[in-house]
């Protein structure tokens, strides 16, 4: 089972896991991930969209973390067949993802900026969360991804998302406000936790991409950090689990920026880490996602 890494990561993972995790882990990583629905509460609730579901015959599972969240058991099953898609009660997103935006808690008056937002999945969890209030804006690189996030928050009846075609760190002040409520930081990364959904990729990543996403995440995360208010919240987050991605960035972060300090999970799920959200496929079923809440002081706070 080990084998069906490469043989550089099965190490390194050996070496951070151990014997029983790491066969776990190898076991669960080449199984099909559950489909993973997120019930869009502008216009439904959990546990209608899940009474839809069982009604059509569908057998379901309510998400553990998340209060959005239904799992659908099966094989094969097409999204857009599923009762309740062309009206906009759902989303497909996996729990973890999901995760990451209510541990970001935007509320509804708040100004938001989603630096990384690709598709959008987390933009319009967001969107959702803050009660299609306040304001989003959705930046990203790719304007195709855009156009698909602008028709999707348009099933869902999310509101306006403003979204802007640019690099974060490339951006000046006046290409958008300079100061968010809430900024979310949803990096490129090597994607090394969510090998379930795109195996070949573990074939495709070698030790340097690892250290060459480093260096890119950190300095994202310090251009993001510049755009939030004093007293605002900074979420950093990545779909990989090793920790020169994950929190020697943090660490190198907050070494570098004394305006901000970690907030604990904990605060946020109750779960049993006192510093950053981690999830993993095996045990918990999610895609492997790291997450850290990174507060901004005020300058009262920091003196």
């Amino acid at each position: 089972i080990v084998h069906s890494i490469p043989e550089w990561l099965a190490e390194r993972w050996l070496a951070r896991y151990g014997d029983e995790q790491i066969l776990e882990l190898c076991r669960t990583i080449n199984q099909v991930p559950p489909l993973t629905l997120r019930a869009n509460t502008l216009k439904t609730t959990r546990s209608e969209l899940n009474d839809i579901l069982t009604a059509a015959g569908f057998d379901t599972r309510l998400t553990s973390l998340s209060p959005h969240g239904i799992l659908v058991m099966g094989s094969g099953i097409r999204i857009e067949a599923l009762p309740g898609f062309d009206q906009g009660l759902f989303a497909v997103q996996d729990e973890a993802a999901q995760l990451v935006s209510l541990m970001l808690d935007p509320q509804p008056h708040h100004i938001v900026l989603d630096a990384c937002a690709g598709l959008g999945g987390k933009t319009l969890h967001m969107a959702q969360i803050m009660g299609g209030q306040g304001k989003i804006t959705a930046m990203d690189t790719d304007p195709g991804k855009l156009a698909l996030l602008t028709a999707e928050a348009h099933r869902l009846g999310a509101g306006e998302i403003q979204t802007l075609t640019l690099d974060l760190m490339k951006a000046g002040q006046t290409d958008f406000p300079q100061y968010f409520d809430r900024v979310l930081v949803d990096a490129p990364c090597t994607g090394l936790g969510v090998l379930r959904r795109n195996p070949d990729t573990k074939w495709k990543r070698s030790f340097q991409d690892i250290l060459r996403m480093a260096g890119q995440q950190k300095k994202l995360l310090n251009a993001a950090a510049n755009r939030v208010k004093p007293g605002g919240i900074l979420l950093y987050a990545v779909c990989s689990g090793e920790p020169e991605e994950n929190e020697h960035v943090v660490t190198a972060f907050l070494k570098k920026r004394k305006d901000y300090v970690l907030e604990p999970v904990m605060d946020c799920f109750g779960l049993p880490m006192d510093r950053y959200l981690t999830t993993f496929p095996n045990g918990m079923d999610m895609d492997g996602f790291f997450a850290a809440r990174l507060k901004r002081l005020t300058p009262e706070t920091r003196s």
